[in-house]
């Protein structure tokens, strides 16, 4: 649930992310033995018929996808300013995870530049726990020279203002993407309680990134 409620706020913001697909996982192919999500050190079968999956954003048998640039080509990377973008978001989620990207080239331009595509969102909301908490040093990119390359306090504001912008509307309709199936005892209470503290966290949002830049001394 986590990341398709996240996977929606991201587009609102106009973010670059790789289009997330409802997967329906056969019987027979649910029964293998080479399909498993590791946790861990712990192998876990998938439950249930209905999974989510996240678009490779190129076809990786023509165009080379990094999971990671070294720090002398992070200017070449086109949308450089999402970083900004996904710390405010990630913030006001409570993403208790690094935030990872994945750069792909630009092979229509004779200048070598990448773009960056934001992945992996299921730890906002502290994961499991659907908790939002202060927490500074939780969600940053892995590579934090990014922010550097960037006027992070113009971007903030830039990306507080969208934020902004979103309505009690726009949160509540994330709610009907998630499939029926996922829902057990409790939850849809649940999440009508976590988009509204998600609204009421708008409202404190500008001062926690304050702090939180300072904190970090952006």
């Amino acid at each position: 649930m986590n990341e398709l409620i996240a996977y929606q706020l991201i587009r609102q913001l106009d973010v670059v992310t790789p289009p997330l697909a409802l997967l329906h996982l056969p019987e027979d192919l649910a029964q293998h033995d080479e399909l498993y999500f590791l946790m861990g050190d712990k192998r876990v079968r998938p439950e249930g018929r209905l999974h989510l999956g996240s678009q490779v954003p190129m076809d990786p048998a023509t165009t080379a996808i990094f999971d990671f640039l070294p720090d002398r080509l992070l200017s070449k990377v086109s949308n450089l300013s999402d970083f900004a973008t996904m710390f405010v978001l990630d913030k006001w989620l409570h993403q208790t995870d690094s935030r990872q990207a994945v750069f792909i080239r630009n092979t229509h331009s004779r200048a070598t530049s990448y773009l960056a595509h934001f992945i992996d969102h299921g730890k906002c909301f502290d994961g499991s726990s659907w908790e939002l908490r202060d927490a500074p040093l939780h969600g940053l990119a892995v590579q934090k020279k990014a922010y550097s390359e960037i006027n992070m306090r113009s971007l903030v504001e830039i990306a507080l203002s969208k934020v902004e912008n979103i309505s009690e509307e726009d949160l509540l309709a994330t709610a009907p993407a998630i499939p029926t199936v996922w829902f057990e005892q409790g939850d849809r209470e649940c999440l009508e309680m976590l988009l509204s503290h998600l609204r009421q966290r708008q409202l404190t949002l500008p001062l926690l990134i304050t702090r939180h830049l300072n904190h970090l001394g952006f």
